[in-house]
């Protein structure tokens, strides 16, 4: 590993281990998926940027709106977003 990459690693604020390597992945992490009616396929097709950007605004304002609340999470989450489309044939 470079100079300049051991210099930019993240530390946990604790001065434990850096969040690298198999370290990263011990990290409690949920997977989370939001899906839409078949019906509304129609609609997103002809709609694609409205509708998908409309369901990523909404999906980031869910997760962190329910992981703020202290009945759950109580915390400020760090999470990305992924476009999955799936064509089922009848």
């Amino acid at each position: 590993m470079t100079a300049i990459a051991r210099s930019v690693r993240p530390q946990l604020g604790n001065g434990g281990s850096p969040l690298v390597g198999e370290n990263f992945y011990r990290r409690p992490t949920a997977h989370i998926v939001f899906t839409l009616p078949r019906h509304l396929a129609p609609l997103v097709l002809q709609n694609k940027k409205v509708l998908y950007d409309l369901l990523f605004r909404i999906s980031a304002e869910t997760l962190l709106e329910v992981a703020r609340n202290p009945r759950h999470l109580g915390a400020e989450i760090g999470f990305f977003s992924v476009l999955h489309t799936c064509l089922l044939r009848a």
